[in-house]
């Protein structure tokens, strides 16, 4: 017990020593040069006040592991962000320093030593599981700050109204969180948004199931929002549901480049059907024209009666339903279609086939089209787009490179529900074929091209349509391919 009490006069006595020599080691010095951390601060403020804490400790005046001191210092340095090992160093350099007392002391005996050596590995353990536990805690800590701020994500009970709402979800509603918690989800709601497509999103949830999709969302000042929603009902322990947790992503910067695309896209496409409606009504004005002169000639020799009125307003009223259907024809392409409905590809093709008549008669290009055909459930209108696009496209390449028999092979896989359009103008250079889908990328030599049609036909494709659309060159010329 002398032995004891001697020691800890002389490490009381020595404590400053210790903490000097402690930070002044080749080991603490690295660390703390690595960390930015100054070394009479960490040893007036942490390193010290510790050894005090030991001290009492050892006359038995304080309790085992609940040194202020040292939960501060763990802390400081979990918010340093030092690694388990780096702790492990220093802690060890400590308990070299403060054992070596017992070396430079004439009390120094094998027994104190011992029982001081086993003190320490005590202590050490709960050290190193202390600052395990606060790195785990402020790791946890981080994450939900990190959710938080930058994750629209809400939590509802059963009948949708909402538990829990992040910061995020508050900055972008508008809605304080006082006001979102037990108010009903439909606080956020689009007046935009259909009832059929909560419905469904509350038919997929209550199923047990995650529901996917864009949503417009309303916030309290009247503006509105896109998100990307998932919905996600989270099952009790015998599989019941407990609650719906729905996690968001403000799109609504995309939407607007992607709804400026496609009405530029739009926009260019109707400047090709102005052209392209000239093309189809040129030679039924012609026709007219030579008739009416005909029957200002035939007036005058009187050759006019009954039968030649009759025979001439029946071949009239032919070529002015002809640019009638035209005119029908062109507005359903440019209808917006809000519903999915049944059509059979080959149908779709042929419209579009049709509507391009005049240009592909005076650019003598041949078309083959399939015999086979295979039925859709999905936007016809949106889908004629995309036909249309590319056999124009198509077109105007061969145009372009002057080709010599030019041929568009339009084909319709019934087994593998696909379609291509290919050409025989020599495909896609290797060097940008990459590219051809990126918006504002253009591969037209005539530099009338937008660079959008293919982007938005890919986008009509695959996001409203659920299937792809990819570009390959074969022996004799560039293959888009739709595949369902």
């Amino acid at each position: 017990m002398k032995l004891l009490k001697d020691y800890i006069v002389n490490l009381e006595n020595s404590i400053e020593l210790i903490s000097t020599n402690w930070v002044s080691s080749q080991s603490a010095q690295t660390i703390l040069d690595n960390y930015n951390i100054n070394e009479e601060d960490l040893r007036v403020q942490y390193l010290m006040p510790i050894l005090i804490y030991f001290v009492g400790v050892l006359k038995e005046k304080n309790s085992h592991g609940q040194c202020p001191a040292l939960s501060s210092l763990i802390d400081f340095l979990a918010d340093k962000e030092l690694s388990p090992h780096e702790l492990f160093l220093l802690c060890s350099q400590g308990k070299k320093e403060t054992i070596k007392i017992c070396f430079d002391s004439s009390h120094m005996n094998f027994e104190l030593f011992d029982d001081l050596y086993t003190l320490f590995d005590l202590n050490f353990a709960g050290v190193m599981q202390e600052y395990f536990t606060t790195i785990e805690s402020k790791k946890i800590k981080s994450l939900e700050d990190i959710i938080d701020e930058n994750i629209i994500l809400s939590k509802t009970d059963l009948k949708g109204k909402i538990t829990f709402a992040t910061k995020k979800f508050e900055e972008i509603s508008g809605y304080s969180k006082h006001e979102l918690i037990g108010a009903n989800h439909n606080i956020v709601r689009s007046p935009k948004v259909s009832s059929d497509e909560f419905k469904e999103l509350w038919a997929t949830i209550q199923n047990r199931q995650t529901w996917y999709g864009i949503l417009r969302n309303k916030r309290k000042d009247g503006s509105e929002y896109i998100v990307n929603t998932t919905v996600k009902p989270i099952l009790g322990s015998n599989n019941e549901i407990i609650e719906y947790v729905s996690i968001r992503e403000d799109i609504t910067e995309i939407n607007e480049k992607q709804e400026l695309l496609h009405s530029q896209s739009r926009l260019a496409a109707m400047g090709e059907m102005i052209n392209m409606i000239s093309h189809q009504w040129r030679q039924p004005l012609n026709s007219l024209g030579i008739d009416i002169q005909k029957v200002k000639k035939d007036f005058k020799r009187g050759n006019i009666d009954d039968d030649y009125i009759k025979y001439f307003t029946t071949e009239a009223m032919v070529t002015i339903n002809h640019m009638s259907d035209t005119i029908d024809d062109f507005t359903s392409f440019f209808k917006q279609d809000k519903y999915k409905s049944d059509f059979f590809v080959k149908d779709i093709v042929k419209k579009s086939i049709s509507i391009l008549k005049g240009r592909i008669n005076d650019t003598g290009v041949y078309i083959s089209l399939s015999d086979n055909t295979f039925k859709l459930h999905s936007y016809a209108s949106e889908f004629s787009q995309v036909i249309l696009n590319l056999i124009n496209n198509a077109i105007d390449i061969l145009i372009d490179k002057d080709i010599k028999n030019p041929i568009i092979t339009i084909g319709i896989d019934e087994h593998n529900r696909s379609l291509s359009v290919q050409d025989n103008a020599g495909g896609v250079p290797a060097d940008i074929i990459d590219n051809i889908f990126e918006p504002y990328f253009s591969t037209k030599l005539s530099k009338n091209g937008t660079g959008i049609g293919l982007y938005m036909s890919k986008q009509i494709i695959e996001d409203h349509m659920d299937a792809t659309l990819s570009v390959s060159n074969s022996n004799s010329g560039a293959k888009f391919t739709i595949t369902f």
